[in-house]
This record gives structure tokens, C-alpha cells and sequence, in this order.
């Protein structure tokens, strides 16, 4: 849906020139005024969903925005970013196909699946990793309407295939 809010932020920063004239009756004057107004953030940034994964053993699967979301009113989904601050210890991050070396990635990386978790086929159950979320603007994020600093977790669950050879319990004739 189209509204003038949303105009009038995907115009901002506007800048309006008045042009006019002083008079005094015996001689005049022309003059000038720029008046600029711009976007403020006021909004912290909300982390919306933070669901976790599973998925199995040695697979590759993406973070999608029903699993890991950050939503913020003033700030457009490209400078809405998740800093990592513990990359996961048994797998990889992987940003379009690649394996995630930064420390960062995008709402709007998230929102066209361009991020993903890859296992790395060991014995672990649990993995995870930890980030903190920023507008570039304001410090801090809101996680259930509470202000935080601190590093959220992403938890990743990994199911075990069984690798044994099938095997025959009882037979009867």
C-alpha cells in the first residue's frame, strides 16, 4: 500500500528553494531560502523472529525471514544488519554461495535467501551463533519490546542420520 508517509520518506532528504522579494517602498531586495529536511531515526530496530534452524547432518540450509527477521519503520531492509559476534563452531555462514568471512550481512540478504548454514558432518547437535542487530544509527535493539546490548543466539539443531548398516533382529519361518 502507497501512502503519503511512505512518499514523503522515499523522497527525503528534500530541499525546497523560496525565492523573494523585501521592499520598502523606495527600493527592493530579492532574496533566498533553502530549507532542507531529512529522515531522522528515531526507531531502534526490532528483532521480530529469531526461530533457529534444524536441519540434518552434513546439509546446507537457508536462513529465511520467517526464521530471522529484524523489522525497523525508519530504516529500509539494506542498512538493517546482523554483526556476527561468534560464528557458528561446527558448520559455516554462507552469503550467496560463498562462505561468510565478514562479520555482517542484511535484512534484505536474509529476505532474498541469500544467506544459508552449512553443517560440517561432525557429530555435534547443537550449533549456533551469536550477533547483535544495528540500523547504523541507534545502539541497542529491542527483543520483546525490552531494549538490549547484548548478543542474540541463533540456534541451529542437527539431526543424526544412522549410519549403521540395516541388520536383521528376528527372523521366524
Amino acid at each position: 500500500m502507497v501512502n503519503q508517509e511512505n512518499m514523503l520518506k522515499a523522497a527525503l532528504p528534500l530541499t525546497l528553494f523560496v525565492r523573494f522579494i523585501v521592499s520598502n517602498g523606495m527600493s527592493t531586495r530579492n532574496g533566498s531560502l533553502q530549507i532542507i529536511i531529512e529522515n531522522i531515526d528515531r526507531i531502534l530496530p526490532t528483532l521480530s523472529n529469531n526461530k533457529g534452524i534444524r536441519l540434518v547432518e552434513g546439509s546446507m540450509k537457508s536462513i529465511s525471514p520467517e526464521v530471522l527477521q529484524i523489522s525497523d519503520t525508519d530504516t529500509p531492509p539494506q542498512n538493517l544488519a546482523y554483526i556476527i559476534a561468534q560464528h557458528p563452531q561446527f558448520g559455516q555462514l554462507y552469503h550467496r554461495g560463498m562462505v561468510l568471512h565478514q562479520y555482517n550481512f542484511t535484512q534484505l540478504d536474509v529476505d532474498n535467501m541469500d544467506v544459508a548454514y552449512k553443517h560440517d558432518g561432525g557429530d555435534s547437535q547443537i550449533d549456533r551463533f551469536t550477533f547483535i542487530v544495528t540500523d547504523m544509527t541507534n545502539n541497542g535493539f529491542l527483543v520483546n519490546g525490552k531494549l538490549q546490548n547484548e548478543p542474540s543466539v541463533f540456534t541451529i539443531e542437527v539431526d543424526h542420520m544412522d549410519k549403521a548398516a540395516p541388520r536383521i533382529v528376528y527372523l521366524q519361518y
